[in-house]
């Protein structure tokens, strides 16, 4: 509650907050929890700003219907052999570690037989490919995993226990996460409402049947009860 306060206050008076920033309250949660000598090694550098980090979780043909995942990792030794294609990673590039769902079950156990995995992506094997959007930006990226090493100490949560690991991260996701967006659009659409206003108010622009404002409008509809 504290923190969604925070976000709040920041966001109204125009202090902008990286989205990579909001990363800190997905995946540290998820790390702390289930890995936290990885948390107390990587946590301080990322809220330090000298890291950046992403989600491995969508593939090709494994988006919505994620457990049917094909990357793979197996276990040789003391390291699990990482191999795969993963898309959609949202600010993948720049990014210098990624949270990697990978099957490490058969095919056939799903959701079951999935494992999570802390990657460094300057690991050999390792290949970020910036997807650009309609938008002109990377905001995407496909990572690609070709016979990557990964320590067996960075297995995040227990073996073949990836998928409840997941859902721990999706509930802050769904959560904070989304707090921290609806902070910010309230705060940007406060300002441009505050804006229109003025100029009505001002005979500098009359906006009573202006399409901008109905819109306006329709989108502090949509924020509000998100």
């Amino acid at each position: 509650m504290l923190r969604g306060v925070l976000y709040d206050e920041l966001a109204a008076h125009g202090v902008i907050v990286p989205e990579m920033c909001y990363l800190a309250e997905v995946l540290l949660p998820m790390l702390t929890h289930f890995a936290p000598t990885v948390a107390a090694a990587e946590g301080p550098e990322f809220l330090a700003g000298r890291t950046g980090w992403c989600q491995g979780f969508s593939e090709p043909d494994a988006g919505s219907d994620l457990a049917s995942l094909r990357s793979r990792a197996v276990r040789d030794g003391e390291v699990f052999r990482l191999n795969g294609q993963k898309v959609w990673a949202s600010m993948g590039v720049g990014a210098h570690r990624c949270a990697v769902l990978a099957r490490t079950g058969t095919t056939e156990s799903r959701h079951r037989g999935i494992s999570m995995f802390w990657v460094d992506l300057s690991w050999p094997g390792v290949t970020v490919r910036p997807i650009r959007t309609a938008a002109g930006n990377n905001h995407f990226a496909e990572i690609f995993f070709d016979d990557c090493v990964v320590p067996a100490d960075h297995l995040v949560g227990p073996l073949d226990g990836g998928w409840g690991v997941a859902m721990y991260l999706l509930q802050f996701e769904r959560g904070m996460y989304s707090w921290c967006r609806q902070a910010t659009m309230l705060a940007e659409l406060d300002h441009l409402l505050h804006d229109l206003n003025d100029r009505v108010r001002t005979g500098r622009g009359d906006c009573a049947d202006d399409a901008t404002a109905a819109a306006l409008g329709a989108a502090l509809i949509g924020a509000t009860t998100l």
